[in-house]
């Protein structure tokens, strides 16, 4: 006869004398149920919330905190914030979602507020939320608390172009990387939709009777940051204006900080308005940390606090205390899996200095860069938070951008594999750049790899080197943004450098270039006749702009082409070189769509001996080509202003109603339009003293609103499907999406509500606002 002992971590096959003696071990231990049980058991809360209800819910079915779609059984939290809820066998092997509920007798114990007071966890409050990755039967813990309910935020958050739409998002991969991302900023290495903290003892604990999986130095460190996170809730509401303020109060903050997939402070780049209140943990640090947890990491637990939390494993944290404090100190803040966008180094000189910049999403604290040669793992050359000078550092870390400083090779105090090094009489060595994700700390054992690039170039020539190409569409903040297309097509009295970013269509073509010679290198420019411009096989002519190009010309540079005076050696520079396609060559020498390729040579005088001229193309291999296709300016796509969103002409309290937005596009003065994306919708509602900025973007999820107004829905009018992503075109140019919105009963007055819509041409990158003028709608008794 077999039996199996389930839980959370993988299932172990034991005989039936071998569990008999389990048992035996484990009398005393947390709720072990001796007759049949299959279902889940856990807390809500360290602290405790009790007397709250708990619902489970088939992850695979769940549309929302405010429908009852995939309910499968319903439980209480008992004093001590635990609960016991059997389940069915068909639901073995879901993923589940738990949601304990505020209500008229939860009570939350306020660790870390004078007198630990118990106080009421209800309504309007928001529900903690915990997951479960998949239950195996027998008894699966969980827990839910604070930590567990802001990844739970993030990841209802996520785009649907990256998770997939509906019950894709609780794909393993997803739910496993929002939760090993906020365990990094929290300073923990369990995994909070598959791990638990162990119940800490003390006199506002109930006394521990371990479960015995949670008896471990992982599960204690889980408990000091739930702990400590509580008392940073209460160290915070001191400081703030309002007396009545609450630690509830800030874990609310933290669930809206948390749906833009960072925490630090902000929601989509605005301050959150309660977490403002202490303004010095808003946004981000000078080497990108976020303020909110570098502020948290200044409140540690008391020796007292930390006995309590240690006391299932002797006082012993894994991190250790000091760990878990220096990880929040420079924790990014992100909630989100990774994702790599742009870099700016494809080539690099083996003795280092250059700055490489990797933009994306998802970077956290625990991140480290890796030099491998193909898929040998153990050439790597690791560089980390903590590497420093010749052995690469970090210069810049957030939850979006990632500097790293590429080590010196030549005299790096740590080892290089042979097969990192450039082979004799070889140009350079192909290299892979990997982006690691290390949940574990010190261990790899959960680690995730993103490539950079495959095709990174280390060179020990001493030519001047092209580190990087790039093209695309500057924005308003200068910052250039890579496209397919451009429609800075212009007349020949247009001067490239007299385009004003963010109002005209300006594009550059931006190079990196480095000299890991001996000697300076003067007067450093893009060279025409080296240079190689194409399109569709034939060579496009460019010309600085004069005002009068000569015939053939397509393509016309600023003028005079930007040059680094002196490039020193072991200098890095970037020369950005606007240009615009001339209106006239377009359906002659250049065809409308098709790309034109950009292979930039640069070129300058040695000081050496000679005074030679050197340019980027001495040694075969470092060149790097880009593109950018021309299109008709006429047939760019922008949102038509709006109309004010429509609203009935009264709403009963405590009854939802219907917000519509009314969008439309229309090409910028031709017949025909290209495709428009929208990007977001931005609403903002005022209500009862109150105002409410929600951020649509490409998924939406519920949310809980200032004013006591709860978002439910965003649906596409016509349809009732998904209302973005969206995208407007030349024979569907319009289209009606609906937010519905549940007001609270009690409430009324006038409720006034407008809304600001984002949209990008989709081939060029051109981008359009506009904002609606405002609708009244009267809350009625």
């Amino acid at each position: 006869m077999t039996a199996y002992v389930r839980s959370s971590l993988p299932v172990f096959r034991v005989g039936l004398p071998a569990l008999l003696l389990a048992v035996v071990a484990l009398s005393g231990c947390d709720e072990v149920n001796r007759d049949a049980f299959g279902g889940i058991k856990g807390h809500v809360g360290f602290p405790a919330i009790s007397d709250c209800r708990v619902e489970v819910y088939n992850a695979l079915h769940f549309t929302g905190l405010d429908a009852t779609d995939g309910l499968i059984a319903t439980g209480r939290t008992n004093a001590a914030g635990k609960f016991s809820i059997k389940l069915k066998e068909r639901y073995l092997g879901r993923p589940l979602i738990i949601v304990a509920r505020p209500g008229p007798s939860a009570m939350y114990r306020d660790f870390g507020a004078a007198g630990t007071p118990d106080v009421a966890f209800d309504a309007p409050r928001q529900p903690w939320v915990g997951m479960l990755n998949e239950w195996l039967g027998g008894e699966d813990i969980v827990s839910v608390n604070p930590i567990t309910t802001v990844a739970f935020h993030s990841l209802m958050r996520q785009p649907t172009e990256q998770v997939g739409h509906v019950n894709l998002r609780f794909d393993r991969n997803n739910v496993n990387a929002v939760f090993n991302a906020t365990a990094a900023n929290f300073g923990i290495k369990s995994l909070p939709c598959a791990e638990n903290p162990a119940p800490p003892d003390g006199p506002m604990f109930e006394e521990p009777k371990y479960f015995y999986l949670e008896e471990n130095s992982r599960s204690t460190s889980y408990t000091y940051a739930c702990l400590q996170l509580a008392k940073a809730a209460n160290e915070f509401v001191l400081t703030t204006a309002a007396p009545a303020d609450s630690a509830l109060d800030f874990y609310e903050a933290l669930f809206r900080d948390a749906q833009d997939g960072a925490l630090d402070g902000s929601y989509f780049g605005v301050p959150e308005t309660f977490l403002n209140g202490v303004p010095s943990v808003v946004g981000r640090d000078t080497d990108g940390a976020s303020l909110l947890f570098r502020w948290i990491a200044t409140v540690p637990l008391s020796a007292a606090e930390q006995g309590y939390a240690g006391a299932g494993k002797e006082g012993k944290f894994d991190p250790s205390v000091p760990e878990i404090l220096a990880m929040q100190d420079s924790a990014t803040g992100s909630l989100r899996p990774t994702r790599i966008e742009r870099f700016d180094v494809s080539n690099f000189p083996y003795s280092g200095n250059v700055e490489m910049t990797i933009r994306g999403q998802g970077f956290r604290r625990t991140d480290k860069l890796l030099f491998r040669n193909g898929d040998d793992f153990d050439t790597d050359f690791v560089v980390f938070r903590d590497s420093v000078g010749v052995d690469g550092e970090f210069t810049y870390h957030s939850d979006t951008e990632l500097r790293v400083r590429i080590p010196d090779f030549a005299v790096t105090t740590k080892t290089v594999h042979p097969d990192l090094k450039v082979p004799t009489n070889a140009n350079f060595r192909v290299l892979r750049l990997i982006l690691r994700n290390v949940p574990e700390i010190d261990s790899n054992k959960r680690s995730i790899e993103h490539v950079v690039t495959r095709d990174a170039r280390m060179t020990n020539r001493t030519e001047p080197l092209l580190v990087h190409v790039e093209i695309g569409r500057v924005n308003a903040s200068g910052a250039l943004e890579p496209v397919d297309a451009g429609n800075n097509v212009y007349p020949a009295a247009t001067d490239p450098d007299a385009l004003n970013p963010g109002v005209d269509d300006v594009y550059e073509l931006r190079v990196r270039v480095a000299n890991p010679g001996p000697d300076a290198i003067d007067n450093v420019a893009l060279n025409f006749t080296l240079s190689a411009f194409s399109q569709l096989g034939v060579s496009v002519v460019p010309e600085v702009f004069t005002g009068a190009p000569a015939p053939g010309t397509s393509l016309i540079f600023s003028n005079p082409l930007p040059l680094i005076a002196t490039l020193n050696p072991g200098g890095v520079a970037r020369l950005d070189y606007r240009f615009v396609f001339l209106d006239t060559a377009l359906g002659t020498t250049l065809a409308a769509g098709a790309p034109v390729k950009f292979t930039p040579v640069l070129e300058g005088q040695s000081q050496g001996a000679g005074n030679p001229f050197v340019s980027t193309s001495d040694v075969v291999g470092f060149n790097r080509t880009v593109e950018l296709a021309p299109v008709d300016p006429a047939a760019t796509a922008v949102l038509d202003p709006l109309v004010a969103p429509t609203l009935p002409v009264s709403v009963t309290a405590g009854d939802s109603f219907d917000l519509a937005m009314d969008l439309a596009a229309s090409p910028l003065s031709g017949a025909s339009m290209r495709t428009l994306r929208i990007d977001s919708i931005d609403v903002t509602i005022t209500f009862d003293g109150e105002t409410t900025e929600l951020h649509l973007a490409d998924s939406f999820f519920q949310t809980f609103a200032e004013s006591g107004l709860y978002a439910t829905t965003f649906t596409l009018g016509t349809t009732g499907g998904l209302a973005l992503p969206l995208t407007l075109t030349q024979v569907a140019d319009t289209a009606s999406l609906v937010l519905t919105i549940r007001t609270e009963a009690g409430r009324t007055g006038v409720l006034t509500a407008s809304f600001t819509a984002r949209a990008t041409d989709a081939a060029t990158g051109v981008a359009s606002v506009q904002t609606s003028p405002a609708a009244n709608t009267n809350v009625v008794p």
